[in-house]
């Protein structure tokens, strides 16, 4: 009974993320909250959304990939809630996504998650993407950078110097953009443990600026 209630809540919040959002007239709408109380989960999802005044191609591309990275979250979240199903241990958390940046070349997403169980945390951390306002793809780490610029070296150095035996650089390497920085997501831990978190390597902007295309700058 209770792991049907969990379906039935997902597939709620599931519908939930489906009815269309108001953009605000710098075309996004920021905050949009769901909230899944259950037997032993209260769990928070916060969500951004882009308005079709970016393109409607471009605007269902950017909310479908946002909207499924909230949704995958949970069903990840609920599984680990429901190994509590027979114990009296209450399990709380929260998954927001925040906008770090927008410009008319792109907009910047911050995803923050937490989880924790009778008050002990488990796991707290964030990732990110960045996505391009013209064609609605998400950004892949290099397509910031001119084609003759060095720009791994300068990543690489800065998350060994920055974490302990960081993991090493992926061609889907997630990130943000902030006004003054690049931060670049590096997973740390075993590969399969639950402590593999998402570390933030920040990277001021200025120590990219003959490397970055002029619109990332």
């Amino acid at each position: 009974m209770k792991k049907w209630f969990a379906i039935c809540a997902v597939a709620a919040l599931a519908l939930a993320f489906i009815v269309p959002r108001t953009a605000r007239a710098e075309y996004f709408a920021p905050g949009q909250e769901d909230r899944l109380e259950d037997y032993n989960l209260t769990y928070k999802t916060t969500t951004v959304s882009v308005g079709e005044e970016v393109g409607e191609e471009t605007a269902r591309k950017i909310n479908s990939e946002l909207q499924y990275a909230a949704f995958d979250n949970l069903a990840s979240v609920n599984a680990q809630a429901n190994t509590l199903a027979y114990t009296d241990q209450r399990a709380e958390g929260s998954y927001t996504q925040t906008i770090t940046r927008q410009t008319p070349a792109f907009v910047s997403v911050r995803c923050a998650r937490s989880f924790s169980v009778e008050g002990q945390p488990v796991y707290s951390d964030a990732t990110g993407a960045v996505y391009s306002l013209t064609t609605g793809e998400r950004l892949a780490l290099g397509d910031l950078f001119t084609d003759s610029s060095d720009y791994l070296s300068i990543v690489k150095n800065e998350m060994e110097r920055q974490l302990d035996h960081p993991a090493g650089l992926e061609g889907d390497q997630p990130f943000y953009l902030t006004d003054t920085q690049l931060v670049v997501l590096c997973k740390t831990g075993e590969q399969e443990s639950m402590q593999r978190q998402e570390h933030e390597v920040n990277i001021p902007l200025e120590r990219l600026q003959g490397l970055l295309k002029e619109e990332y700058r």
